[in-house]
């Protein structure tokens, strides 16, 4: 789908804004963050003067219709902040959009400007179960709108939450078409109270698992964290931009967006994010941080994927060759496996990919597309659920390094037993720099 068709046909209505004609045409850079109920000094951390000049920042203020009027109030000021800090260019009362240009007492670069869109008064708030994913779709889509009238140069649409501080080489150079999108790495701010602790369990959790999709070389092991990430616009026009759900819109956005190039993970690009307790969406980071906080013994308590689960999955995903050649080498497998794939419909994919395939890359390329990031958390689920039930971080630990999908590094000069914060924070850095292992994993 080209970037036209998706303007016409598929983006947020806001698009259309006379505002976005008026908008000047020498930005190098666009920058999308949504915002419920932030701080004031949102803008500093966002807008610092190690930011490059001539950037766009889109800042999408929304609240749900279910939200309380203490969200609104905290959103009201920011919006109130912005209009007594910054100049207002233009306001277009059709869309509830306001155009600022950015005061140098903000330690902005020069040029630089914000894009206000009001989602949060009545009248305009957003559908409760469409939340966050509306919010950033519609800040992406005037990004999209933009881009195309050239009013902005880059080609591509940067994501970020406003609890993060971005690091000074976050804006890259241009890169060809064929890669979709690129995820930052990314580390959230600890400190030894209970929303770091919390929030330090959860991160090793993200790290594990994006380890572990390295190590079974799926082509879908990245992070899927919204203030992480940034795609290019024709793609993110191909897929027909984010989908409208109050939570996991990252998720889904990159599992279509890794089907139509490939997907870069920055490691030397950090956002650093802060800890906190967060009920603005169902589940992410804030949530599972409050959950984990409420055991009576976190660090015991709280449960990771049995490792045995990804020495499953690497089996899998590892027999995808020589499906081409004969169809029943899957049967091959552990039953355990073979069970799980039946449920999943696994033999109509195959006959589907095969006539769809005229050799091996291309019949392993359509069943990637099948067996895709969704699907790889079912399986992961099912399994779980089936017959390797979630552990503790001591026995994965464990468990990881006698099924091989971890070295007995990750456990030097530790007593898995007894894992003090500062061990915690090793293990993650840990899993944050273990290169991908090459060696075929032990059946659990």
């Amino acid at each position: 789908m080209s970037v036209t068709q998706y303007l016409e046909k598929y983006a947020e209505a806001i698009v259309a804004s006379p505002l976005l004609n008026r908008v000047e045409n020498n930005f190098h850079h666009v920058l999308v963050i949504p915002a419920c109920c932030e701080e004031t000094s949102l803008l500093g951390p966002v807008l610092g003067n190690t930011f490059p000049d001539n950037l766009l920042l889109i800042l999408v203020i929304n609240q749900h219709n279910q939200s309380t009027d203490k969200t609104r109030q905290k959103n009201q000021a920011l919006l109130g902040y912005i209009q007594r800090h910054c100049q207002q260019l233009d306001f277009c009362p059709r869309e509830n959009l306001y155009y600022f240009s950015v005061a140098k007492n903000l330690r902005s670069g020069k040029g630089n400007a914000v894009i206000v869109v009001d989602r949060f008064t009545k009248g305009w708030t957003l559908p409760e179960k469409q939340g966050v994913g509306l919010a950033r779709k519609i800040g992406a889509d005037i990004a999209l709108c933009l881009i195309h009238k050239q009013k902005v140069l880059s080609s591509w649409i940067h994501s970020s939450d406003a609890d993060t501080k971005l690091p000074d080489n976050y804006f890259f150079k241009e890169t060809g078409r064929e890669i979709s999108a690129r995820t930052s790495n990314f580390k959230h701010q600890f400190s030894e109270d209970p929303v770091g602790l919390s929030t330090l369990l959860y991160e090793i959790s993200l790290r594990y698992y994006f380890y572990a999709l390295r190590f079974c070389r799926s082509p879908y092991a990245y992070f899927s964290i919204g203030s992480t990430l940034a795609f290019h616009h024709e793609h993110y026009a191909a897929v027909r931009g984010f989908p409208k759900r109050n939570a996991g819109e990252d998720f889904y956005l990159l599992n279509k967006l890794a089907k139509t190039g490939n997907i870069i993970f920055q490691k030397n690009v950090t956002v650093h994010i802060e800890s906190r307790f967060s009920d603005r969406v169902p589940f992410g980071t804030g949530p599972a941080a409050k959950n984990i906080s409420l055991l009576e013994k976190p660090v015991d308590d709280y449960l990771y994927y049995h490792p045995g689960i990804f020495v499953f999955l690497e089996r899998t995903l590892s027999n995808f060759p020589a499906l081409f050649e004969n169809n029943a080498s899957w049967r091959e497998l552990d039953t355990r496996i073979i069970s799980i794939l039946e449920s999943m419909g696994f033999m109509k994919a195959i006959h589907h990919a095969k006539t769809h395939s005229r050799n091996a890359e291309g019949f392993v390329r359509h069943l990637h597309q099948w067996f895709d990031a969704f699907r790889t958390l079912k399986f992961i689920h099912l399994v779980r659920d089936s017959y390797l039930h979630s552990v503790n971080l001591s026995t994965m630990l464990r468990a990881g390094v006698n099924s091989g999908l971890f070295s007995e590094q990750i456990l030097s000069g530790l007593n898995p037993d007894q894992l003090a914060f500062n061990d915690l924070k090793r293990i993650n850095d840990h899993l944050g720099n273990i290169p991908q292992r090459t060696i075929p994993p032990r059946t659990p």
